[in-house]
């Protein structure tokens, strides 16, 4: 079985389209193994790293999932994929509070994986979350929070609605 998902993995990482995987640090990461097979070595290897900082020492399962970015009628083009790292265990909170370790991996995700165009940490099955985003001069930025109530109106990229 186990020899029947990964090479499942690494097709769909290389694609790129919506898909999620989920393991815990004491679980061998899927995307690892994924990663030798990926034309995307650069950016498999780096979504390794990310997950090992975030959950080296931590009690955190992780979830990854990766999206076409949608609600943002001016997310850059050349950077359609929005890639979220969700969060659950004793600990995750902890780590939404280093804002620093988030902005890191952002920055490494986005020079390793070309299609990103938008990084999300998140609590799971919460509204905590947190995103980090290409901008249009080719710096990174936080994404600022904003109220809820936006009269019909799409968000403006940059801008996220928070519920923490």
């Amino acid at each position: 079985m186990k020899r029947l998902i990964q090479p499942l993995i690494a097709v769909l990482i290389t694609s790129f389209t919506s898909w999620s995987c989920a393991f815990s640090p004491a679980q061998e990461s899927p995307l690892r193994n994924a990663s030798a097979r990926s034309g995307s070595a650069s950016c498999l290897s780096t979504l390794v790293n990310a997950t090992t900082d975030i959950t080296q020492g931590r009690s955190i399962e992780m979830r990854l999932s990766f999206a076409n970015i949608e609600g943002y009628p001016d997310s850059p083009l050349e950077r359609p994929h929005q890639i979220i790292l969700a969060m659950s265990g004793d600990d995750n909170e902890k780590v939404m509070e280093l804002g620093g370790l988030q902005s890191s991996i952002a920055n490494n995700l986005f020079r390793a994986c070309d299609s990103a165009g938008m990084v999300t940490f998140a609590v799971a099955n919460s509204g905590y979350v947190f995103s980090y985003g290409v901008m249009k001069d080719g710096s990174v930025k936080a994404f600022e929070c904003i109220d809820t109530d936006l009269d019909n109106r799409k968000l403006l990229w940059g801008k996220q609605i928070c519920n923490a």
